[in-house]
């Protein structure tokens, strides 16, 4: 839902660059996107709820200023406050400017994310999410990279992940030695992950094309490329063969 709306509002409501739920909490309970709209949505934790002093200097638990990132409870608020401050950005959004300026009912906010009714997101997959009650969306995503080892050196799976674990959640599948496939969350992952290897020492990243860089696909065309030029090479044999004659 948020990718999607990202685009629809401007650099002062939506300016975020947020992938994960914890990030999307911090950019909607941010001053700056409750104070740029009239009437947001007030959502408040319930002390009861938050973590106690010793559960919160964990070492072993991500935290934020309320709880602990990760724990069910925890998670389901951050859902929740994430879920209705993105429905009130996509109602003032298509309300007329003089509607929006009194406080928005829940009634309202069903009416405007209905297109949003049913759909399951996916992460690493082709497609962005799958819909309950319909067609599923169109295969439009590409969140892949080709990684390799540069000077012909091995690649080690487990360094490749450690590297690339700071831009976002990924997958690695090797497909050589010294080459592999990125699957990448998401398109910001993809762009950071290729902004920081533009000129690395040890791994050269490009985004990935399965004609350039699948195996199966290499081998298809350099098996076309010789069946082409053997099937060239006996027709100009006989051809000679021919002239010669006659």
């Amino acid at each position: 839902m948020a990718l999607q709306l990202r685009k629809e509002f401007d650099d002062t409501v939506h300016s975020y660059d947020a992938t994960s739920l914890s990030e999307l909490h911090a950019a909607m309970a941010d001053p700056k996107c409750t104070t740029a709209l009239l009437f947001p949505p007030t959502v408040a934790m319930a002390v009861s709820h938050i973590k106690d002093d010793e559960c919160r200097q964990s070492n072993e638990i991500e935290t934020d200023t309320l709880g602990n990132i990760h724990e069910a409870g925890y998670d389901s608020y951050m859902c929740g406050l994430v879920f209705l401050r993105l429905a009130h950005l996509v109602t003032i959004n298509k309300l007329e400017p003089a509607l929006s300026a009194h406080p928005i009912s829940f009634y309202d906010y069903e009416h405007h994310i209905a297109p949003f009714k049913n759909h399951v997101n996916l992460i690493r997959a082709t497609l962005h999410n799958i819909c309950l009650d319909g067609a599923d969306p169109e295969h439009n995503r590409t969140d892949r990279l080709f990684i390799k080892a540069k000077k012909s050196a091995l690649l080690r799976s487990e360094e490749v992940s450690f590297l690339l674990s700071s831009y976002g959640a990924v997958d690695i599948s090797k497909i050589s030695q010294n080459k592999a496939v990125v699957i990448v969350s998401n398109q910001i992952c993809a762009r950071r992950i290729l902004e920081a290897f533009q000129s690395h020492d040890k791994y050269a990243v490009v985004r990935y094309n399965p004609w350039r860089h699948s195996i199966l696909a290499n081998r298809i065309l350099w098996t076309g490329a010789i069946l082409s030029a053997g099937i060239c090479t006996l027709a100009l044999i006989r051809n000679v063969k021919k002239q010669l004659l006659s």
